[in-house]
């Protein structure tokens, strides 16, 4: 597995920004699991995309596909 990515500090403030308290018996776990998500991440954000590149449109489940609000 690859170093840490995250620092106990990092983990720290992130939380509070956000106000997810972390119990300290959890925080290696998090910083793991977090971490594992950065690797797996990795070679995806490794890809450059063209910016004449247009995204998908988003899915909305409160219209059909004929754009008339379903009942």
């Amino acid at each position: 597995m690859a170093e840490p990515v995250l620092s106990p500090a990092f983990l720290e403030s992130a939380a509070a920004t956000i106000g997810l308290p972390v119990p300290a018996g959890r925080a290696a776990g998090v910083r793991a699991y977090l971490d594992r998500i950065a690797e797996m991440a990795a070679p995806l954000l490794a890809c450059s995309i063209s910016d004449e590149i247009e995204s998908a449109q988003v899915f909305d489940p409160g219209f059909s596909i004929s754009g008339i609000a379903k009942p």
